[in-house]
């Protein structure tokens, strides 16, 4: 280690009576540079300083006030400068109260070693010059706490230390600290080569100049084993369609009847079977009669809130025979399809999973009363078969109205096949059907 000062400072506490002397030799300071992990690519070298202090054996460690409690200051400020007018003037005035200790007896000498906490000098203006720049100067001396933080110095003429716990004020620059360093500053190692210092690479140990991180967790896509993102998918053992007082689970490859007088309720769960919070999300739903969603027709849509790493978000809708026969135009088979995540706001492990295709259902254009005929919600209720359970009841009148209100037809009929009949000459259309009890929306395609 380079060495500015080569004597031997006697220090020697000038403010108080005592013919005891402690020295620290300039060789018993030094510089010590921090572990990797404790540096910055790009910033300052970070360093201790070690320090020994000398007493005879089995004195006490610290000459004056002995049983009060002491502490170190390390005192770091520009060649060109001295110490007394800088004193907390935003110089790299530096105070550790945990600093380490050890202790050795050497030829009937106590002698106490040092180690300072990590300096960090990055940023610290010296005297419009930045470490590791230029030239410092070093002090170190005793502060007793309980004596109001009593500094046990005293100062030259200059305004520098000459006494104290302290060789007065050490010179020193970089090469003091490290000679083969960058200059000083600390350079992170490459370990894979791809061009990213260890420091910044997401991945040292294998080469990934690209970085890329697709699930945003701070590894490296070629060395993560782990996908931290969500996945949602639609729980098709959960999820249920609801018709005419009967249950059926998405899995199921039923057929649905719709017929004028009612609708679907679909129960939809939303799984998140990734590893993290999917955030909010759009789900749609759409109609086609081919069994394809790439030519279906959109219904509507629906919000779905956070849903977090296994868990289900559950919600209902409704789609009446209206949405098919009147707002679609659809009567016969048709097919009800369903996508998550429709604007992609959710980053996804897999985004090829997000779609349902598709609960089969069949739009009647006649009305159905299962329950009080005893049939099967699921049985095709004809008109034929609709007259055939019915045909025992009362007649009752009826009307037929344009959709804009404009009686068209009226008639006594006997069921809901003579009702049908009535719209046999009619353009095609949407018209309603009125009787005492009941009103019903039909369209009639041809």
């Amino acid at each position: 280690m380079k060495q500015f000062l080569s004597i031997t400072i006697l220090l020697l506490l000038l403010s108080y009576n005592s013919n005891a002397q402690l020295t620290i030799d300039n060789s018993d300071i030094e510089f010590i540079v921090a572990s990797d992990n404790l540096q910055e690519h790009g910033k300052p070298i970070r360093f201790y300083i070690e320090f020994k202090m000398k007493r005879p054996a089995g004195s006490s460690e610290f000459l004056y006030f002995p049983n009060e409690q002491h502490f170190f200051d390390f005192f770091v400020y520009s060649k060109n400068k001295f110490y007394q007018p800088l004193f907390g003037n935003g110089y790299s005035y530096s105070r550790e109260n945990n600093y380490t200790r050890t202790k050795q007896t050497i030829n009937n000498e106590d002698v106490y070693t040092y180690k300072s906490y990590l300096m960090d000098l990055d940023g610290v203006d010296f005297d419009g010059h930045y470490f590791p720049k230029g030239e410092f100067k070093l002090a170190i001396y005793d502060v007793v706490r309980n004596r109001n933080y009593l500094r046990l110095i005293n100062y030259g003429s200059d305004g520098d230390i000459i006494s104290g716990i302290s060789n007065g004020v050490l010179l020193f620059d970089i090469n003091d600290i490290c000679t083969d360093c960058n200059n000083g500053i600390f350079i992170s190692e490459d370990s894979d080569g791809d061009g990213i210092v260890d420091e910044e690479d997401n991945c040292p140990n294998e080469p990934n100049p690209d970085q890329e991180d697709t699930d945003n967790d701070g590894v490296g896509d070629v060395c993560d084993s782990v996908d931290n993102r969500p996945d949602l998918i639609i729980d098709e053992d959960n999820s249920t369609t609801y018709v005419n007082t009967s249950t059926t689970s998405f899995s199921s490859n039923i057929t649905e009847y719709i017929y004028t007088n009612s609708e679907i309720q679909i129960k939809l769960d939303v799984k998140n079977e990734g590893k993290a919070a999917s955030g909010s999300y759009k789900v749609r739903f759409y109609l086609s009669t081919d069994n394809k969603i790439s030519n279906s027709q959109y219904l509507f849509e629906k919000s779905f809130s956070n849903t977090l790493p296994n868990s289900v978000q559950s919600n209902t809708v409704s789609i009446s025979h209206w949405h098919f026969a009147n707002k679609l135009g659809i009567l016969g088979i048709a097919y009800i399809h369903v996508k998550l995540d429709i604007d992609d706001d959710v980053d996804e492990v897999d985004e090829s999973n997000n779609s349902f295709s598709s609960r089969r259902v069949n739009i009647k254009n006649t009305s159905s009363k299962p329950n009080k005929l005893g049939i099967s919600p699921h049985e095709e209720l004809t008109d034929e078969r609709y007259n055939a359970l019915t045909n025992d009841l009362v007649p009752y009148r009826v009307s037929v109205y344009s959709i804009n209100q404009i009686k068209i037809k009226e008639a006594k009929v006997s069921n809901i096949f003579e009702e049908n009949q009535l719209l046999k000459d009619l353009p095609i259309g949407l018209y309603i059907i009125n009787s005492s009890t009941t009103s019903r929306k039909v369209y009639k395609l041809e």
